[in-house]
Parts: structure tokens; sequence; C-alpha cells
């Protein structure tokens, strides 16, 4: 169903961007939002090549349109974000690079700030640069915490922490995991909110890589065998075992 309904958006964009080409031709800055909206339908599709294009493009209306502002560090991040997918971490670190410089020029605190800090962080550490993922890392737990969203906040905790194993760091990296697995159980206990099911398989997958980085990993079978009971609160499994 989610995929129907992605690819009946990726056509009805498709359809429009069509008609705005028709009357406005290929660099008119009407396109350029419309352009957006297709590079998400195509990445929800997995069409990478097709979204990445779409971004490439609307970065290119939109800078002769406006210059550099908020849009297009968020088509770079976008792109990032593509190439980290693809396991393409050198060309994702370029693109977040360019978003890093848009960003510290317009200077705002919001999900976008978070995603380019917290993506650049990601991207350093696929890279094995636990050093420079922190400093990223740190930046994007400050602002999860202005704009007070726990699942950033625990997000940004888990990368820090194997960021931190990653550099030898396992007091700090175990600190940090155990704070993010309290911070999310109540939220992740709540069956009312729709999306709980995805976070706490994302949430479930970086508590296991960080326990497998430590001393801790033979409690890995006992938070796999979790994911299998979600609706039964299987964090409870997960804070109880690693108290065991």
């Amino acid at each position: 169903m989610e995929l129907g309904r992605h690819r009946d958006a990726a056509e009805s964009f498709g359809h429009c961007l069509r008609l705005q080409k028709e009357k406005y031709g290929d660099q008119h800055e009407s396109i350029a939002q419309t352009l957006i909206s297709l590079g998400h339908a195509h990445a929800k599709l997995g069409d990478f090549a097709e979204s990445k294009a779409c971004y490439t493009h609307a970065i290119t209306v939109l800078k002769q349109c406006y210059g550099d502002y908020a849009d297009v560090g968020k088509c770079w991040m976008k792109i990032a974000e593509i190439y980290l997918k693809e396991n393409r971490e050198d060309q994702a670190l370029r693109c977040y690079k360019e978003s890093l410089t848009i960003l510290q020029t317009i200077q705002i605190c919001d999900d976008y700030a978070w995603s380019v800090y917290q993506g650049t962080g990601e991207c350093l550490l696929c890279l094995k640069r636990p050093q420079e993922a922190m400093a990223f890392l740190d930046k994007a737990f400050s602002l999860a915490n202005k704009i007070k969203d726990i699942n950033k906040i625990s997000d940004s905790q888990l990368m820090t922490a194997l960021a931190q194993f990653q550099n030898g760091e396992e007091e700090p990296a175990l600190k940090n995991t155990r704070e993010a697995i309290s911070l999310m159980l109540p939220v992740l206990g709540d069956g009312r909110k729709s999306q709980s099911v995805f976070s706490a398989i994302d949430f479930s997958l970086n508590v296991c890589k960080c326990l497998l980085s430590s001393s801790k990993r033979h409690f890995l079978p006992k938070v796999v065998d979790s994911l299998y009971s979600y609706y039964t609160h299987p964090y409870h499994s997960i804070k109880d075992c690693w108290n065991a």
C-alpha cells in the first residue's frame, strides 16, 4: 500500500512537472518545489538515480533564482542521505559539506540543522573517523535537546556511543547507550503511535550495534529476541538484560 501511494505521488508530481516545463521552461522558480517533491517520492520508491537527478535540478533552479538558502541546503542533504544508503560515503560527505556551508550562513536551529549534523557524524563514522564524527554528533545532540525531540536525542546518543566505541572509549559509550535506552522506553512502549514499530526496529538495531561493540556483547541474543515480540514491550527485556 505504501509503495502504491508513493508511486501515485511520483506520477502526479511528474505530470505536474511536465505541465510546468511546457508553460515556464526548465529553469523557472515554480518547478523547484515540484522537483523536490518528485525527488522525495522517487527516494521512497528506491529510485535513487531519479531522486538525485530531481534534487540536483532543483538546486540549479533555486541557486539561479535565490542563491544559497535553506532549500538548497536541504536538497544537498537529501542527496547525501541517498549516497549514504548506497554506501558511497565519500560522495555523501561531499554533499553534507555543501549543506553545512549553507547551514552555517543562515544559522538556523531546526530539524534540518539536526539532520545535517547527525548525518555528517554518521557519514564520518562510516569512514572510520570517530573523533571528527563526535564533534558533529555533539552539535546534533545539543540541537535535539533544544527542540526537545526524544527520538533525536536518543539517536544522537546512540550514534555518539558507536563513535566512542570505535574510538576505544567504552565507559562513556556504555553510559550513552544506557541513557538512550532509558529515554526511549516510554516512547516505544506507546502502541498508540503509528510509527512506534519502525522507530523500535531502528532503535533496536542501533542498540545491537552498540552492544556488539562492547563488553556486553554476550547480551546481544536476548536483545535480538526482543525484536520478535515488540507488542509485549521488548524494551523492558532490553533494560532487564542490560542490568543483569
